[in-house]
C-alpha cells in the first residue's frame, strides 16, 4: 500500500495558478482569462481514512474549465469560473457531466507594497451527470464513484499578496458553505510563490487545502463529493507576448476520499 503522504491525485482546486493572485485586483478595464483541460487516469483511490488502495477498475476523468477576471474599477474586480463539460469513466461505465459555475467580487483593502483584498463567491453545480458509475467494498471499505453532486455554495475569503521584483507570494483563507447537507461547511486556504523571467517564462507553486467541518461517510473516489486534502500544484507558463500564454500544470496531495492518480492540466491564457 502506498503512503497517503506520497501518492498523487487530482483535485477540484487545481486551476490557473496565475488567476489566484490573492490580494491583487485588476486595473479598471483590464482582464485576465484562462481556459484549460484537466485529465486524470488511474486505478487507485484515497479512502475515508486516507489509506490508498487499488480500485477494482480503472478510471478516467476529463474536464474543461474556464476562469476570468475583469476590473470594474482599480479597487473592484469581478470574477467568474465554470466547468461546463466533463466526461468520467469507471470501468465500463461512463457519463458526461457538468461541474460548478460561480461568480465573485473582489475588493482591494490595501494597495501598497502589501496587497490585501476580500472576496465573496456564489455558485451552483446542477448535478447533471450525478450518476453512480461504480460502488462496492475494497478490503472491507465502502466506496462509490460519482463524477459530480448537486449543490449551491457561498464563500468568503481574505487574500494577501506581495510582489518581490519578478517574484510574488500570495495567501488566502476562507469559509465555504454548501447547500448540499452532505457537504456542509468547509475551510479553504492556499499559499503560492511564483517567478516570471524576462523571457516570458512563469513558474509557480501553489499549496492548497480543503478541510470540511463535517464527516466523510462513504468516500466518493472521484473527488466530486465530500473530500479533504492538502495539495500542491506546480505550473509553468510561457507568455508569447504581453497578451497570450500557454501553460501546463501537475498536481499531487495527501487526501481523503479522492482519486490517487496524477493530474495534468493544459491551458491557454489571455490578458
Amino acid at each position: 500500500m502506498q503512503s497517503k503522504y506520497t501518492a498523487l491525485l487530482t483535485l477540484a482546486f487545481l486551476g490557473p495558478s496565475s488567476a489566484f493572485a490573492g490580494g491583487w485586483t485588476q486595473p479598471e478595464g483590464q482582464h485576465y482569462v484562462k481556459v484549460w483541460e484537466r485529465s486524470i487516469i488511474g486505478d487507485q483511490g484515497f479512502f475515508a481514512d486516507g489509506e490508498v488502495l487499488p480500485m477494482d477498475a480503472t478510471y478516467s476523468d476529463h474536464l474543461i474549465n474556464a476562469y476570468g477576471e475583469y476590473g470594474i474599477t482599480d479597487l473592484w474586480t469581478v470574477t467568474a469560473a465554470t466547468s461546463p463539460l466533463g466526461t468520467s469513466r469507471y470501468g465500463e461505465n461512463s457519463t458526461p457531466y457538468v461541474g460548478a459555475t460561480s461568480v465573485g467580487v473582489r475588493r482591494a483593502l490595501l494597495t501598497g507594497g502589501l496587497k490585501l483584498a476580500a472576496q465573496v463567491n456564489v455558485g451552483y453545480a446542477p448535478g447533471i451527470g450525478e450518476t453512480t458509475l461504480g460502488a462496492g467494498t475494497i478490503e472491507g471499505r465502502a466506496y462509490e464513484w460519482v463524477p459530480t453532486v448537486q449543490t449551491g455554495h457561498a464563500a468568503g475569503y481574505l487574500q494577501v499578496g506581495h510582489g518581490l521584483g519578478r517574484a510574488w507570494v500570495t495567501a488566502d483563507v476562507g469559509l465555504k458553505a454548501n447547500t448540499n447537507d452532505e457537504l456542509g461547511l468547509a475551510v479553504e486556504g492556499s499559499a503560492q510563490v511564483g517567478f516570471k523571467s524576462h523571457k516570458g517564462l512563469v513558474a509557480s507553486l501553489r499549496i492548497g487545502t480543503y478541510q470540511p467541518l463535517g464527516d466523510i461517510d462513504v468516500p466518493n473516489i472521484s473527488g466530486g463529493g465530500q473530500t479533504r486534502y492538502v495539495g500542491f500544484t506546480p505550473e509553468v507558463a510561457y507568455w508569447f507576448n504581453d497578451h497570450w500564454a500557454v501553460g501546463v500544470g501537475f498536481g499531487g496531495a495527501a487526501a481523503y476520499a479522492n482519486a490517487a492518480a496524477p493530474s495534468l492540466q493544459i491551458g491557454i491564457e489571455h490578458k
